[in-house]
């Protein structure tokens, strides 16, 4: 902390208990396993593919400088 920033990914228990504890990007797992089989399943059927925006929220914690 001070002259790096370290960011995580998926929230972890990890990051919350680490020290010092670390920023991290959370985002809705099952949500979005849920979406990507669909476009999956989709997708087999000949739909075109698709761009989706997977909304995430950051948490922001000792980890930055």
């Amino acid at each position: 902390p001070g002259d790096l920033s370290l960011v995580g990914f998926d929230d972890t228990s990890f990051s919350r208990f680490s020290v010092p504890r670390i920023t991290t990007i959370r985002q809705g797992s099952e949500r979005l396993g849920e979406r990507a089989a669909q476009i999956l399943l989709d997708a087999l059927d000949g739909s075109p593919a698709v761009h989706e925006v997977v909304p995430f929220q950051l948490i922001e914690r000792e980890s930055v400088a």
